[in-house]
């Protein structure tokens, strides 16, 4: 496996993070709608995002040691 084929880790964070972009504004909208609560959407929000931002980091590494279809 050639390391030009492979993110790194700076990489995987970073797109991590631009792909939850758009579901944080959608969650926090739609939180807004259920609750009317500033504090209720920051802690959903927040927490669901950083659970799913680490979850889609793991996924990518583990992804990339996957031979098939390379």
């Amino acid at each position: 496996m050639s390391k030009i084929n492979m993110n790194t880790h700076k990489r995987s964070i970073l797109k991590a993070m631009i792909y939850r972009s758009g579901g944080i504004a959608v969650l926090a909208i739609v939180t807004w709608i259920f609750t009317h609560d500033i504090i209720q959407v920051t802690t959903v929000t927040i927490t669901y995002h950083l659970v799913s931002v680490v979850g889609y980091y793991i996924y990518e590494r583990v992804w990339e040691h996957v031979r098939w279809g390379k």
